[in-house]
């Protein structure tokens, strides 16, 4: 049956020489595969430009939904980015977002609550001339709540990072956050992605709790492998 939907892009793999698998999160279905045949046939419904890593499209698509590999019979383009594609910047943090996001979404239902969350923070990142640097940090922790485990909002002098909970007494592992680290912690997680011009951190602190985030994320989700894209991003800030 034919299926309309708005998809993200999270990766694209090589299929064969004229074809792709692009793999989306689309907000009617969930993530999802379609075989794109002859990419660079000019007669192709589907242009190389408009499958860059979290482009925002409109697809209509032949859906069987037996998990094989679905096919689409036309793409456009929902929402075209003005800022992120011309800036450097911009253009890694969503590189390394979309690599995340690939690694984290593992659902093949639909969940318009995280679908929305992340195209209305993209429309954000793309329009703001202040707090770029700071974007990804807080995409990644408000991204934490949608994906089942968001730190519970309490005090305590540690953050137990294997139970998502602040606590008083220091955990028996050595998964925990405290001290400085924990302050700029507790700092991301009570701050808004729209109000990330008003986060000040210096570079190291930024790297250190992208690192805090990430190590965070491989305790709750399986098989959360390593971020090829990070290399990139950190020279970017460097």
């Amino acid at each position: 049956m034919l299926v309309k939907t708005k998809a993200i892009v999270l990766h694209t793999v090589k299929y064969s020489e004229s074809s792709v698998v692009l793999k989306c999160f689309t907000r009617e279905l969930g993530l999802q595969s379609y075989l794109v045949s002859g990419i660079k046939n000019k007669k192709s419904p589907v242009r190389s430009g408009a499958i860059q890593p979290l482009n925002q499209l409109n697809l209509i698509t032949y859906h069987k939904g037996k998990g094989n590999l679905e096919r689409i019979k036309e793409l456009k383009v929902d929402y075209q980015y003005t800022d992120i594609p011309y800036q450097p910047i911009k253009t890694g943090i969503c590189l390394f977002l979309a690599e995340v996001l690939y690694k984290s979404i593992k659902e093949e239902s639909p969940d318009i609550g995280l679908y929305d969350f992340i195209a209305d923070s993209l429309f954000w990142f793309d329009n703001t001339t202040e707090g770029s640097s700071n974007f990804h940090l807080l995409f990644l922790t408000s991204l934490t709540h949608y994906l089942g485990f968001g730190p519970m909002q309490s005090d305590g002098e540690y953050f137990d990072m294997k139970e998502g909970l602040y606590v008083d007494v220091k955990p028996l592992h050595n998964d925990y956050i405290a001290g400085d680290d924990l302050a700029l912690f507790k700092q991301m997680a009570s701050t808004t992605i729209t109000f990330a011009g008003e986060l000040k951190m210096n570079g190291a602190q930024r790297r250190r709790l992208l690192q805090i985030l990430l190590d965070y994320y491989q305790l709750h989700i399986d098989s959360f492998a390593t971020i090829k894209s990070l290399k990139v991003l950190e020279e970017l800030f460097n």
